[in-house]
C-alpha cells in the first residue's frame, strides 16, 4: 500500500499526503517510510496535524460555539502516545463547543482503546 501512495503522490505532484485519521497507518507510515523510500519530494501529515495547521494560517475558519451539549475527546493509543498527537484535536474542540470537558485519565494516561494497555502501546 504505502509504495502506490508514494507512487501516486509522486505523479500528481502533491506537497502533501494527508492521512486520514487511521492511527495504525499513520504510525506504520511516518515510523517506517524514511527507511523504506528514503527522501521524498512531499511532506507526510496526519489530518489533524494539518487541519489544525489551516486553522493557525486562517485557511479553514469554525464556528466557534456551535456545539452547546457537553463534548470530550479520547485519545487514541497511536495518535497519542505513538504519535504525540494530544493537543490538535482539542483545539478543534475548544473552539466549535463551549462546554469541552476533558477525561480522566487523558493524554499519555489514557486508557488504550481495547481497555487495556495492549501491543499497540509499547
Amino acid at each position: 500500500m504505502a509504495g502506490n501512495i508514494v507512487k501516486e503522490a509522486k505523479r500528481l505532484g502533491v506537497k502533501v499526503v494527508a492521512f486520514p485519521e487511521c492511527s495504525h497507518a499513520k504510525r506504520t507510515l511516518f515510523k517506517f517510510w524514511d527507511e523504506w523510500f528514503g527522501e521524498l519530494p512531499f511532506e507526510r501529515a496526519s489530518i489533524l496535524q494539518l487541519i489544525d495547521q489551516y486553522i493557525r494560517e486562517g485557511k479553514i475558519k469554525l464556528k466557534k460555539g456551535i456545539l452547546k451539549d457537553p463534548v470530550t475527546y479520547h485519545d487514541p493509543c497511536n495518535l497519542g502516545r505513538n504519535s504525540g498527537l494530544y493537543e490538535e484535536p482539542r483545539k478543534v474542540l475548544y473552539i466549535i463547543s463551549t462546554d469541552f470537558r476533558e477525561m480522566n485519565p487523558n493524554r499519555k494516561r489514557n486508557w488504550c482503546c481495547s481497555g487495556r494497555r495492549s501491543s499497540c502501546c509499547s
